[in-house]
């Protein structure tokens, strides 16, 4: 599995990228917008969000899912867009 993500300079991520990969070697690809969200955490230990998203899985249409993300409290947001 591996994963990418685009963040804005408030550090909500507004896209991720995900790709699975079977133990046969079938590999599915989707791409992830975010419609809604809840922070929660803070600094000095962790942050991040939880949200809805919409999911354009290739080959195979459309779904609704979550999204989960969450950062050491060390992590400033606008350094995700580095």
């Amino acid at each position: 599995m591996s994963q990418s993500g685009e963040y804005g300079e408030d550090g909500l991520q507004r896209a991720a990228t995900v790709e699975f990969v079977d133990d046969e070697g079938e590999v599915v690809r989707a791409r992830a917008e975010m419609f809604a969200s809840i922070g929660a955490g803070g600094a000095p230990q962790y942050w991040g969000n939880e949200g809805g998203a919409t999911y354009d899985i290739e080959g195979r249409g459309r779904t609704t899912g979550i999204v989960s993300y969450f950062w050491p409290g060390t992590v400033a947001p606008k350094s995700l867009r580095a």
